[in-house]
């Protein structure tokens, strides 16, 4: 079920996200254990992107000394009447700031948490969120939740997805709408359970160090070796996490499902591959003002002596988050 229409003074993400994010066992429990390993009772802890305060309460519940809240989302002001009903005397604030563009509170962080992590890791602009967070406001030899990020792919038959990302092929009520078809392609979708059969180890896109990393990803290549036969329908991708010693967040497909599901990229007509053949995948990522926009091409050769075949495309997000 999705919302049509949020409230007004809601200007991120819909109540129905947060509801499913709080009701994520995996990543709850994974946030939970990092922040319990990291938190002593002399710790400040600073949670960007709170939301609903789920994780600042959980710093406060582990003993920290002060916890600060920062969001720049209308939410926050429901943050703070949870804080007033269930934990009126902890030592918990809770502060409107766009952590990009606003001034920061002079505050130094023991323990910096920030769960800005989209469906495939990057797309709430973590790394530039993280980048500034912990260069102002982190003391040296402070923790970082999430401490890292890498961002899987690997090229899947999943025939359910394709056929959402081709629906515009069939005549609907005799109306030929092919003309969509480029349009569909040029899309990245979210899935989530499908039956999704990976025709090659995945491997690692990205790594991302939060702790040194000094600017956001821009391109990524990677070559692929099908390690089965197949029928190729694009590309999916996910995101691992590293949120403290051996707690590792994994949003992939085939471990315990998350809210954040996985995203496909489809790479045009379905495509016969044979265990052999190559995948040359080259992503790019870029922010232009309130839009992200990635592209994925890259060249297939399905089998020894096949032809080559080659694909290109792009799509647009615009997100009214972190950017």
């Amino acid at each position: 079920m999705e919302e049509l229409f949020s409230s007004p003074d809601i200007s991120d993400f819909p109540l129905s996200l947060h509801l499913a994010m709080i009701q994520d066992d995996v990543r709850m429990k994974a946030f939970s254990q990092a922040l319990r390993q990291s938190i002593t009772p002399q710790s400040i802890v600073i949670d960007i992107g709170t939301g609903t305060g789920i994780l600042a309460f959980l710093a406060a519940r582990y003993g920290a000394r002060k916890v600060i809240g920062l969001d720049r989302g209308g939410l926050i002001r429901e943050a703070r009447r949870i804080k007033a009903l269930n934990f009126a005397d902890a030592p918990v604030t809770f502060h409107t700031k766009d952590v990009i563009c606003d001034e920061l509170p002079r505050a130094k962080a023991d323990v910096l948490v920030c769960e800005l992590l989209g469906n495939f890791g990057i797309d709430e602009n973590v790394v530039e969120v993280l980048i500034r967070a912990r260069t102002e406001m982190l003391k040296h030899g402070g923790v970082m939740i999430p401490r890292d990020l890498r961002l899987m792919m690997a090229p899947v038959q999943c025939t359910k997805a394709y056929r959402g990302a081709v629906s515009w092929q069939k005549k609907q009520w005799d109306i030929d709408f092919s003309p969509l078809q480029e349009r569909a392609y040029n899309t990245v979708y979210q899935t989530s359970g499908e039956e999704v059969q990976l025709l090659a180890a995945p491997v690692v896109l990205a790594a991302i160090d939060f702790t040194t990393i000094e600017g956001p990803i821009t391109v990524s290549r990677v070559s692929i070796t099908f390690r089965r036969a197949g029928k190729l329908h694009g590309l999916s991708g996910w995101f691992r996490s590293t949120l403290g010693d051996d707690i590792v967040l994994d949003s992939g497909p085939d471990t315990v499902q998350t809210h954040w599901g996985q995203v496909f990229f489809p790479i045009g007509e379905p495509l016969s591959v044979k265990r052999g053949g190559r995948l040359e995948v080259e992503f790019k990522e870029r922010l232009a003002g309130d839009e992200i926009r990635w592209s994925w091409s890259g060249e297939i050769t399905p089998a020894e002596g096949a032809q080559a075949v080659l694909f290109n495309y792009r799509a647009i997000r615009e997100f009214p988050g972190y950017l």
